[in-house]
């Protein structure tokens, strides 16, 4: 006789034990994703003002590569889009200064950008790396 759908798999059971690596998966998964929105956001206010321009500098872009090259291109695009929408939503973590929407979700693209070079291997030679890296910061600009 089987247990019904609706009733819950008894602990010890295979079935429990999945759910339960299911249920790791999904926090570990969030915890990377969220924690890169976070440092995005800390990384917003470093900020290196220029004369010359009413955008200053900060290191969301050096973020942005190395979550991309760290996290993958999934996980690091996932972070950059939650950044993106808590950030529209009203979190107050955009940096001030002049720096538009287009500036942060380029920061999205450029991260799936690096990371599935990181992902086929493309970041394994110098100049590939460069190469990537370059048109990693054009997608932001």
């Amino acid at each position: 006789m089987s247990v019904p759908a609706s009733h819950p798999a008894p602990s010890g059971s295979a079935a429990s034990g999945r759910t339960v690596a299911l249920a790791t998966v999904i926090a570990r998964e969030t915890v990377l994703v969220l924690g890169f929105a976070l440092a995005l956001a800390v990384a917003s206010r470093i900020v290196l003002p220029l004369g010359f321009t009413p955008v200053p500098v900060t290191a969301q872009t050096f973020v942005v590569l190395v979550g991309g090259v760290l996290l993958g291109s999934r996980r690091a695009g996932g972070g950059g889009l939650a950044y993106l929408t808590l950030g529209v939503a009203g979190v107050p973590w955009f940096a001030t200064g002049g720096a538009t929407l287009g500036y942060i979700a380029g920061f999205a693209l450029a991260a799936v950008l690096v990371g599935r070079a990181a992902e086929a291997g493309r970041l394994d030679r110098r100049g590939s790396a460069l190469g990537v890296m370059a048109g990693a910061h054009a997608t932001i600009y």
